[in-house]
């Protein structure tokens, strides 16, 4: 049973614009956010499904795709060009760690920046490779938006990459009959 609520993508969308619009910077690093339709359609998709698992601090959260119109030329795959999720703590949120957001997203190489909604500033900024689609956003009581979107380069130098095809990089499974 969840007991987080969701918010709708139009929510999302205008939460989003105003802390990442008065950010430094913001504007600048995310253009397709304030050049998109306020309304879901042709600019957005909600993108509830995508969720996961949400940090145990969250009491509401909502996401949103906004389209990428053409597919990728390395997968074919239409990709999302940024996926925007918004979070805002529980009224009393217990402790901010951990703080893993968990999303269903093709596997791949992403970018993920996270922006304070009481600072009105980047907080934090990480990549992650997956699938599922791991990140830690840093929490310290206010609500938080989190842009993700896929890596700047090619796919297929990701996935086939020599570290994902060694054998021996694989974790060895763990027993207790293993043990010295």
């Amino acid at each position: 049973m969840q007991d987080w609520s969701r918010l709708r993508g139009a929510q999302v969308l205008a939460f989003a614009r105003s802390v990442v619009g008065a950010s430094p910077g913001g504007r600048a690093a995310a253009p397709e956010l304030f050049t998109a339709a306020s309304d879901d359609g042709p600019a957005f998709a909600e993108a509830h499904a995508s969720i996961l698992a949400i940090p145990a601090w969250a009491g509401a959260i909502g996401a949103i795709f906004l389209r990428k119109p053409l597919p990728s030329i390395e997968s074919g795959r239409s990709l999302p060009d940024l996926l925007v999720a918004w979070i805002e703590p529980r009224p009393q949120p217990g402790p901010g760690f951990p703080s893993q957001l968990a999303l269903d997203l093709p596997t791949g190489r992403y970018v993920i920046s996270t922006y304070d909604g009481e600072k009105r500033l980047a907080v934090g900024s990480e990549t992650a490779c997956g699938t599922p689609l791991l990140c830690g956003p840093p929490f310290d009581g206010a609500a938080l938006a989190v842009l993700v979107r896929p890596w700047p380069g090619p796919w297929d130098k990701v996935l086939d990459s020599a570290v994902h095809r060694q054998a021996s990089r694989q974790p060895k499974p763990f027993s207790m009959a293993s043990r010295p």
